[in-house]
């Protein structure tokens, strides 16, 4: 019997852990924020409650 109940057991939590990679989002590119630098990211994106956004930028600079 509980042999029969830790293979439901392992089965609802690789069923569980599956599932979880669906992450459902969109990722929209705009060609307003062209990116000239190749190692950039974005650290904050906040409203600034007129309708617009901000965006704050790291990149990684080099000598040349």
């Amino acid at each position: 019997m509980s042999t029969k109940l830790n293979v439901v057991i392992v089965f609802c939590m690789a069923a569980n852990l599956f599932h979880a990679q669906n992450i459902s989002f969109k990722t929209l590119k705009s060609e307003v924020f062209t990116d000239e630098y190749r190692k950039s990211e974005i650290v904050l994106a906040e409203d600034d409650g007129k309708g617009g956004l901000i965006i704050v930028r790291s990149y990684e600079g080099s000598l040349f």
